[in-house]
């Protein structure tokens, strides 16, 4: 697969809330940044890490409006969003939508980096920990 290929097949993974398959599209040394920097490493964590996010966000979605890349880097611009329900039943107030851009590595036809760059304030708001 060309790496355009693999990222959209990552993010069609990200979107069916398939952590396995996700998993299976990440190097074993897979690492993660966050819009904040938070940097998380390697596959079986990443497995963890999303499970627990699909748990908090379960209607998380990404869309791509556009993709470039230059040889194995890629980037992609749209938008995320999602519902907060850390709990049930899902509360709909608590749903965020944010511009969002995504750089990606790509080896073979796996991800060795998914860096996420977006105002993060919205869910972290309904989270509780920004109150600003």
């Amino acid at each position: 697969m060309k790496p355009e290929e693999v990222v959209t097949a990552f993010v069609a993974r990200i979107n069916a809330h398939d952590p396995i398959a996700l998993s299976d599209l990440m190097t074993d040394d897979h690492l993660f940044i966050d819009a904040l920097d938070n940097r998380l490493s390697g596959r079986t964590a990443m497995l963890a890490a999303w499970r627990q996010y699909f748990a908090m966000v379960p209607d998380y979605w990404i869309r791509i409006d556009a993709l470039f890349s230059s040889h194995q880097s890629v980037a992609a611009f749209g938008r995320a969003g999602g519902t907060y329900a850390p709990k049930a039943p899902v509360d709909p107030s608590h749903r965020w939508e944010v511009p969002a851009a995504w750089r990606a590595e790509v080896q073979g036809d796996r991800v060795t980096l998914w860096q996420v760059y977006a105002d993060n304030l919205p869910i972290r708001r309904l989270m509780g920990v920004d109150k600003a």
